[in-house]
Formats: structure tokens, sequence, C-alpha cells
């Protein structure tokens, strides 16, 4: 399978959203090549079939109902 070589031109105009992500397997993915972390804001997740949350503080995931 080929996947694709993404670079980020990131400077002080660049805006990353804050957002919340409720995915699939496939998802990870594209979390596995960088594109969510460079795209969005490092307090943004996803939730993996609303099981569990995976962010940049959590890349492993936490359950979502044990959570704050």
């Amino acid at each position: 399978m080929a996947y694709p070589t993404i670079h980020y031109s990131l400077d002080s105009t660049t805006a990353r959203p804050n957002i919340l992500v409720i995915v699939d397997s496939y998802y990870h993915v594209l979390h596995d090549m960088g594109i969510p972390q460079q795209l969005f804001t490092p307090d943004a997740a996803y939730w993996h079939y609303f099981e569990r949350e995976v962010s940049l503080k959590h890349p492993e995931g936490i359950p979502i109902n044990k959570q704050r």
C-alpha cells in the first residue's frame, strides 16, 4: 500500500482548531502518520469507538467512562 509523504508549513498565522473526533479504526492510521498532530491543537483528541480517548496526553488511550 502506498503512503504519501506530507509536509506542513506552520507559522504564527496558522490556525489549528481544537477538536474531538469520534472514529473507527481507520482514523488510527491517520493518527499514526502524524496528520492530526500537525493540523489540530495538542489538546485535540479522538474517541475510538466511543470507548477510549486517545490524545497527545494519553497516546495509548484511556477509558472514556473513567476520565475526569
